[in-house]
């Protein structure tokens, strides 16, 4: 009789994944702090978990080419190897440590936007000239969610907002 109930249980548990299919949240971060893991001063936003921060980190050197119509090739140089010919050396910055720390960001962002184009009001032609301005992030966020079924995709959006600091 328990296995038949626990078969039953399994069953609609089952059914019910299958019908209502996998949700994804697409929590937005500020300065790298995820808000769903994060409370609010004036100035700053805290996590409310420690955070997986890298710790060190490593140079890569990387040989890198103009492949035509295949695109730009990157392959990691060893030790001591040259780069051939028509390969430029690009140094990249890897982490190569990994820890876990309190984490507290400033809730100010840096944002560049186009303050001239050459056609007024055409948004789709290049910009002539950028200003960069700073703006403090709000407390409540505009967040996704998407529910998908099967190939099909559902999104809807719900407001959050980020918790003050105790």
């Amino acid at each position: 009789m328990k296995a038949i109930l626990a078969s039953a249980v399994v069953t609609l548990v089952a059914s019910f994944a299958m019908a209502h299919g996998e949700v994804t949240i697409n929590w937005p971060s500020v300065n790298g702090l995820s808000i769903d893991n994060a409370c609010a001063t004036t100035d700053t936003f805290r996590s409310l978990t420690p955070v997986k921060v890298c710790t060190a980190t490593t140079t890569v050197r990387h040989a890198v080419s103009n492949q035509g119509e295949a695109g730009q090739v990157d392959r990691v140089l060893k030790a001591g190897e040259m780069p051939r010919s028509g390969e430029w050396v690009v140094n990249m910055q890897v982490c190569s440590a990994y820890g876990s720390q309190a984490l507290e960001v400033s809730r100010d962002m840096t944002l560049t936007e186009c303050a001239y184009y050459p056609r007024a009001g055409e948004a789709s032609e290049p910009c002539d000239k950028f200003i960069t301005k700073t703006v403090r992030a709000g407390l409540t966020f505009s967040v996704e969610k998407i529910a998908h079924y099967g190939e099909a995709d559902q999104s809807s959006f719900f407001n959050f907002t980020v918790p003050a600091c105790k």
